[in-house]
């Protein structure tokens, strides 16, 4: 199996992934660094509730 160390976000189209767009703009905008270890952020599960964004896991 293959796993990487470090995931970058510079860009991620919403309309591609919402989810996505939505970790990635927070954190551009905190200037720091993510590590997701099986769970979603709690922002992003504020936002995820507030926009109805449906997830498929």
């Amino acid at each position: 199996m293959n796993f990487f160390h470090t995931c970058h976000f510079s860009y991620t189209a919403r309309e591609r992934n919402g989810l996505t767009h939505i970790l990635e703009t927070e954190v551009l905008k905190r200037k720091e660094q993510m590590y997701l270890l099986r769970e979603v952020s709690s922002f992003a599960r504020r936002k995820i509730e507030e926009e109805g964004i449906l997830i498929s896991w």
